[in-house]
């Protein structure tokens, strides 16, 4: 369900009064940036060659574009236009095209194939540390749907679930745990799908009870 700029805001400014440290509040504060204007927001897609997914671009253009949000916080758009397309080249973000179709990994293997982000059909939400990222797919099947990014499957979609160690387990019973979950998560058969509010909203539950 989406959120209006005054649900957000005042969930953050809740965070902001609990929360005294930690790498999410010295990155961004629980704040977020002025929102896009409908003219900045055509310009982004016009250099991204594709129309944003809606509910990010409701969030962009409605609430703030980018800040607060999970990891280090969600990029600014504003902040890549300024940029400028020489200087992304520099980090290979133009070697991947937002507008071709995501290709969506079903196994592990094909997941650490397709590699880290940049990848096409995708742009980068945030990022979360230790090499993981967030990232929401822009064209093909997955349209919409937030994926993760990591050192370990490279993708997956994002979720509400995450891997459970039994009592005692060992580096290696880990590993394979989380090969499984991993697995699983990749499955054609797995219809479970965080789209960008409900990925925010999951963000901020997870905030709230960390702090209460």
């Amino acid at each position: 369900m989406q959120m209006t700029r005054a649900d957000v805001q005042k969930a953050l400014a809740r965070l902001r009064g609990a929360t005294a440290d930690g790498h999410e509040a010295q990155s961004h504060g629980y704040r977020l940036h002025p929102p896009l204007t409908e003219a900045e927001a055509l310009a982004v897609e016009a250099q991204l060659g594709v129309r944003l997914p809606t509910e990010y671009r409701d969030f962009v253009t409605l609430v703030g574009d980018g800040g607060a949000g999970p990891g280090f916080g969600i990029h600014s758009l504003r902040e890549w236009m300024a940029k400028g397309v020489k200087a992304r080249r520099k980090s290979r973000e133009d070697l991947a095209d937002p507008s071709r179709p995501f290709g969506r990994p079903v196994t592990v293997r094909e997941a650490s194939r397709l590699g880290g982000f940049p990848t096409h059909g995708m742009i980068a939400l945030c990022l979360t540390g230790c090499g993981g990222a967030f990232g929401l797919v822009t064209a093909g099947l997955e349209r919409g749907w937030v994926w993760s990014i990591d050192n370990v499957s490279a993708f997956a979609p994002a979720s509400q679930e995450v891997p459970t160690y039994f009592e005692g387990a060992t580096g290696d019973d880990r590993f394979r745990i989380n090969e499984e979950f991993h697995a699983a998560q990749l499955a054609i058969s797995n219809r479970e799908r965080l789209g960008f509010w409900a990925w925010y909203r999951l963000w901020l539950e997870e905030r709230r009870d960390a702090s209460a």
